[in-house]
């Protein structure tokens, strides 16, 4: 089964949230989608979140983008198909736009994005630091920052990250703020970082074939044997 949880769309002129109360699920083997409503002990509606599966079929959503700058957690259950609200103390700031990878450990790390309610103001966002990483417990429930050593990459939005068998987690390009080919929402960028979590040491990937001036954002990519797949999102050619 595939669950889509949350999101943004855009219906006729009118933009608006996806309500969470409802939770999309799609059935691999009979190739249907299914709409499940649960009726109450639900988040409120948010968008660029990252899902992180952990456990017995348990799904985390931390904080997103929201009108009122929520840094909640909540675990949705796909067997039973409820929601509970996590009470971790010393959460980390909202944020929008991250990544969120589940470890080995079943910890969840939570990697970059940006902070800041809802709004057309998108110079208002503030980027958060690539060298403070959140962790959280999903045993223990409690928050921890991981301090990274190493060269730290650039601030950034919706880039992409997986995780390889030896625990690296190797994250591609996002968009960082300033005054980019894409204005107020930032400069793209097409550069690699590995971040070794046995040691949560940063690095830069050397790319022997790489693409000139490519640079992407909004994207998604997944691990399939030795190769990271990157597929979808904006991209821009710059040379």
């Amino acid at each position: 089964m595939i669950f889509i949880l949350g999101g943004y769309y855009s219906y006729y002129d009118n933009n608006s949230f996806v309500n969470q109360f409802d939770v999309n699920q799609f059935d691999i083997s009979t190739q249907q989608w299914k709409w499940i409503t649960i009726e109450s002990g639900v988040p409120k509606y948010r968008q660029d979140i990252s899902c992180a599966k952990f456990s017995s079929g348990l799904i985390a959503i931390f904080s997103g983008l929201s009108g009122d700058g929520i840094n909640d957690l909540w675990i949705f259950d796909t067997l039973a198909l409820s929601w509970s609200l996590s009470h971790a103390v010393n959460a980390p700031p909202q944020r929008f736009g991250y990544c969120a990878i589940t470890l080995p450990d079943e910890n969840i790390l939570y990697i970059g994005g940006a902070s800041g309610v809802y709004s057309s103001n998108i110079s208002s966002y503030q980027y958060i630091s690539m060298n403070i990483l959140p962790l959280y417990n999903t045993k223990s429930h409690m928050w921890t920052n991981m301090s990274i050593s190493g060269q730290i990459p650039p601030t950034r939005t919706f880039f992409s990250a997986i995780l390889t068998p030896d625990r690296r987690i190797i994250i591609f390009g996002g968009c960082t703020k300033g005054g980019g080919p894409l204005g107020d929402l930032g400069g793209p960028l097409g550069d690699l970082w590995i971040l070794d979590t046995v040691v949560f040491q940063w690095s830069i990937g050397n790319i022997s074939n790489s693409i000139e001036g490519l640079l992407l954002c909004g994207h998604t990519a997944a691990l399939v044997e030795i190769y990271m797949i990157v597929a979808f999102g904006i991209i821009l050619c710059l040379s």
